[in-house]
């Protein structure tokens, strides 16, 4: 006698198949394991993907390795609890916290919210505005709250609960399936789509061939203090002074001791130089919409060669106008995958970053307080290792470009972290270092060994512009070529909290680490008359807005612009957008 089973909710007869997930999903046993397999892989390969990192690696394996024995722990637990149902409670919180966030704002913020342009819709929200009081309220009433995040996952762990107990029967297999699905798609997206840690852009149609005889490179150092500003540290100060002072002199550049920014902050200060404005607000921009300085370039003919990092965007301006534009990740993990770090530090970077990538605030709590008690620091950055491959770069674009190219380049070095020695060999990784404690300042004895880092890595940079300088003299372009090597702002090593709420708490060392700047000029062709370029020191304080207009005149000044310029800007608290000005001080 044949038995056929009615699906209750059509009455249609059902007839016994088996589906191919049912192959693949044999038991619940294999549908949990799956679940936590496809999870760690989908979350790990989208990220060291993502970064440019090679998912055929033990650093790579030993990650999706941790993160999958996490979750079968916790599987495990709840399952000797009898509380099955839970984990994939736990599947489905996670993975919208890891790429959504509920720790920022209250959960219901996150809901679509209605259309509030047009007449029509000022009737419909003043009919409903009973209902939206609602919401108003509860956030009025989380923002009192000290816990918010944990307000935030509680509600969206019932919020999930409610959906797993109510199709408690098919989300095993749902979960397992979808999670498969993520980590075959990713794998397709980036295998179609793949990131790079550096690219290279080409104008659509050739620059002509420049007029002028000299080449151009302006340098943008990233946090490299003036010479002014550099501490005695106990005699390691002054060796370091003198390598630099030596060096450039040496070279025929001109040395501005005593030359200062006037931001605090990259995107403000690079920006603010190039189009020489000031800002009433911290805009953080990520893209330099207008560029007087190399507009002023493009205006005599010169081919134009921009070498950028991914967080600043200076190529944008000049879309289709440039005879090349390369950029570089200025973090991206990738960066050490071939680097002579070990395959264990390797995993614990991947590690850190993997965590400070995502968007759960409750997970980077949770595995930064395990780190603090197993005495590590954690490492999320790269800084300075793809510069390397940035002069390279450079140094290959030099060997065909026509003669009267400008060359600008954003490189973030010696910014942290400090990873090279001054040997520019890269430390272990326990020896990286960042500038301070989470942006709070530092004890002086903090201050002292973040500084003979910053030192080393210093020592570095010089060595690679020299080697560089000496590219530039086998091709025999270096005598002619102007050379211009900025910095945005001071190295940052402070001892107090860098704004204007704390600025009664500043002593001279902070002030040189916000805004102490180095500024090596060599003349070449185009500045061989400048006034200021005459003798190889200039110890008079100057701004590097006035510097860098007074050298290239490409924008018209005034005198109430210029003394504005004197002072230097910080944000009024960490909260604030806006700027107080300060008098730079005496020595």
């Amino acid at each position: 006698m044949r038995i056929r089973k009615n699906n209750a909710l059509t009455g249609k007869k059902l007839r016994p198949q088996m589906n191919l997930d049912k192959k693949i999903f044999g038991s619940d046993t294999a549908l949990d394991f799956s679940s936590c397999v496809f999870f760690s892989l989908a979350c790990t390969s989208n990220y060291l993907l993502y970064t440019v990192y090679p998912l055929f690696s033990w650093e790579a394996l030993n990650l999706a390795c941790a993160f999958g024995l996490v979750l079968l722990s916790v599987l495990l637990v709840l399952k000797t609890v009898r509380a099955r149902w839970l984990f994939y409670v736990f599947l489905i919180c996670l993975f919208f916290d890891l790429h959504y966030g509920f720790a920022n704002r209250p959960l219901w913020e996150y809901c679509p919210r209605p259309y509030r342009g047009g007449a029509g819709s000022q009737y419909f929200l003043a009919g409903v505005s009973g209902i939206f009081a609602i919401p108003r309220t509860l956030t009025w009433f989380s923002s009192q709250m000290r816990h918010m995040a944990v307000m935030n996952h509680v509600l969206a762990a019932a919020l999930a609960c409610a959906v797993v107990w109510r199709f408690r029967k098919f989300m095993p297999r749902f979960l397992a399936n979808a999670l498969a699905l993520l980590f075959f798609t990713t794998l397709i997206r980036f295998t179609i789509a793949p990131e790079s840690l550096f690219r290279t852009s080409y104008a659509a149609k050739a620059a002509a061939a420049p007029k002028a005889e000299g080449d151009v490179f302006i340098f943008f150092v990233d946090e490299h203090i003036g010479l002014e500003g550099i501490p005695s540290l106990d005699g390691l100060g002054e060796t370091w002074e003198e390598k630099l002072r030596t060096h450039y002199q040496q070279r025929g550049f001109t040395l501005f001791s005593k030359a200062y920014s006037n931001y605090f902050d990259t995107h403000n200060s690079i920006p603010s130089l190039l189009n020489y404005t000031l800002f009433d607000q911290n805009t953080y921009m990520t893209r330099v919409r207008e560029n007087r300085l190399l507009e002023s370039f493009l205006q005599q003919d010169r081919p134009l060669n921009i070498y950028q990092t991914n967080s600043l965007d200076f190529c944008g301006s000049f879309r289709g106008r440039t005879a090349q534009c390369f950029q570089y990740r200025a973090n991206a993990a990738g960066s050490l995958a071939h680097s002579s770090l070990t395959p264990s530090e390797k995993t614990l970077f991947l590690a850190d970053s993997f965590v400070a990538a995502h968007r759960s605030e409750l997970l980077q709590r949770i595995y930064r307080g395990m780190m603090h008690k197993a005495g590590r620091q954690l490492r999320t950055q790269t800084g300075p290792v793809p510069v390397m491959q940035v002069f390279e770069q450079i140094k290959k674009d030099a060997q065909t470009a026509p003669i009267g190219t400008v060359f600008f380049a954003h490189l973030l070095m010696p910014h942290y972290p400090y990873v090279y020695d001054s040997n520019c060999r890269l430390k272990p990784l326990h020896a990286w270092e960042d500038r301070d404690v989470d942006g709070f300042g530092n004890t002086r004895a903090g201050w002292k060994k973040r500084y003979r880092k910053y030192a080393g890595q210093s020592i570095c940079l010089d060595h690679k512009f020299e080697d560089f300088f000496k590219t530039l003299d086998a091709q025999q372009r270096y005598e002619n070529a102007t050379i211009v090597i900025f910095s945005d702002h001071g190295s940052r090593i402070t001892l107090a909290s860098p704004i204007a709420q704390k600025v009664n708490s500043f002593v001279w060392d902070d002030w040189m680490a916000g805004f102490s700047a180095l500024a090596a000029v060599k003349p070449g062709l185009l500045l061989k008359d400048a006034p200021l370029l005459k003798n190889p020191l200039y110890e008079k304080r100057i701004p590097l807005a006035e510097l860098l207009n007074t050298l290239f005149q490409f924008s018209p000044g005034n005198d109430d612009l210029k003394k504005k310029f004197e002072r230097v800007y910080l944000r009024k608290n960490w909260e604030s957008s806006g700027f107080s000005g300060f008098e730079f001080p005496d020595s």
